[in-house]
């Protein structure tokens, strides 16, 4: 067999071959090997490094390329996955580029047909994307920015790729997700107002001049609030988010998403574009991507599915993105104008339904988010129009 067993080396993420050398130095971690007649040679030689494993990356795509080797399609899926497996606490940010070209390596054997033999093998990898990167110093998050974005990128590629598996769909949505909202430190909106904050007495309010002391000073710093940090993180997330052309991309695998008619596919892909819909600049790039002809599909789904909620907010979000821009009529066109009578139609309805058989707590707070994007939609002539051909000024009427 040209993979052995990976049950040991531990210090290198559990991937192992039958050690050559029992008077192995120690800290060198066993790695994966291809086998050619007598002689074994470590394609991964997992060499710590600030605890992360280096993995001779030449030698694996030979591998996938050798004369004899490259009909051995399983063995190539298998070392994809040990590498994940190498590599299951974070891709280290310097082995990206490399990683990248495994990674394309699997997305061209799928677009060829062999979607099956490489399924385990990409959702290992999208299941490591879903994690945060690891780095050798500080200076990696900033040296490597651009391969994050292409990482991301090619992540997005898989949402609407040619037979691509849903299971590795699922995982890469949930991927995108993520980190679009930095693992969870998205800022709340209060957060990000641009006020100046004054929150009274903290730990350097003794920095702070007595001719202008802050609400909490007056009462003896009883509710004062540290103010948080800039979301730098999630931020930094966002811009690199559309620097990889991800938007466009997940735009596109909504259509793919909508053409399968998977609800749970679609729900993912919507998530991932909610996350995205919290920075100005993805929201509005959303809109001229043509997101609302997009949601119309979505829209005719039961109002209580969590894919309407979902939908609900992100229309929000990129409405009022686009409202609040500098040359927010002439976006607004953009966001309503392609598709905007089957979008308006299918809008209306789901209006319509919401106030006619809407009940419980949350049927209203849909019902109240719908009636607020009706009035942000209405800013646009066009959109207008559309909405009054649909009948919703006259379900207006009759609330």
């Amino acid at each position: 067999s040209t993979f052995v067993s990976d049950s040991e080396g531990a210090g290198s993420g559990g991937m192992g071959a039958t050690d050559p050398s029992p008077t192995r130095p120690p800290g060198i971690a066993r790695g994966l090997g291809a086998v050619t007649s007598n002689k074994m040679r470590s394609v991964i030689g997992a060499i710590e490094s600030a605890g992360i494993p280096e993995v001779d990356y030449a030698k694996l795509l030979a591998l996938f390329e050798g004369k004899h080797s490259k009909i051995l399609v399983s063995r190539h899926a298998a070392a994809i996955t040990r590498v994940c497996r190498v590599h299951e606490r974070g891709f280290p940010l310097r082995d990206l580029p490399q990683l990248c070209k495994l990674f394309r390596f699997a997305y061209d054997q799928v677009a060829a047909g062999k979607a099956k033999e490489f399924e385990e093998a990409l959702c290992s990898v999208m299941s490591i994307f879903a994690k945060p990167f690891r780095a050798h110093n500080a200076a990696d998050e900033h040296r490597c920015e651009n391969d994050v974005a292409k990482a991301f990128g090619m992540v997005s590629e898989c949402l609407s790729a040619k037979d691509m598996p849903l299971s590795v769909r699922l995982l890469a949505s949930e991927a995108l997700r993520l980190f679009a909202s930095a693992h969870g430190e998205r800022p709340s909106a209060l957060d990000t107002v641009p006020t100046p904050f004054d929150g009274g007495e903290t730990s350097n309010s003794r920095d702070t001049p007595e001719s202008n002391p802050g609400p909490g000073a007056a009462l003896a710093g009883l509710g004062a609030v540290v103010k948080p940090p800039p979301p730098r993180k999630f931020a930094r997330n966002q811009e690199l988010f559309r620097r990889g052309g991800c938007v466009p991309l997940v735009l596109s695998g909504l259509a793919t998403a909508n053409s399968v008619g998977d609800d749970q596919l679609q729900l993912a892909v919507v998530r991932v574009l909610l996350e995205a819909s919290y920075s100005a600049d993805n929201a509005r790039a959303l809109a001229e991507g043509g997101l609302f002809s997009g949601l119309a599909p979505l829209l005719r789904s039961d109002f209580r599915s969590p894919i309407v909620f979902h939908a609900s907010e992100l229309m929000w979000n990129v409405l009022e993105s686009v409202r609040d821009s500098p040359v927010g009529g002439a976006q607004l066109e953009t966001a309503t104008g392609t598709g905007s009578k089957g979008f308006c139609a299918a809008f209306s309805q789901l209006v319509a339904t919401t106030l006619r058989e809407g009940h419980r707590k949350s049927d209203k707070e849909l019902r109240n988010d719908l009636l607020i994007t009706a009035r942000m939609l209405a800013e646009d002539g066009r959109a207008r129009a559309s909405l009054r051909v649909a009948g919703l000024g006259d379900v207006a009427r009759h609330v």
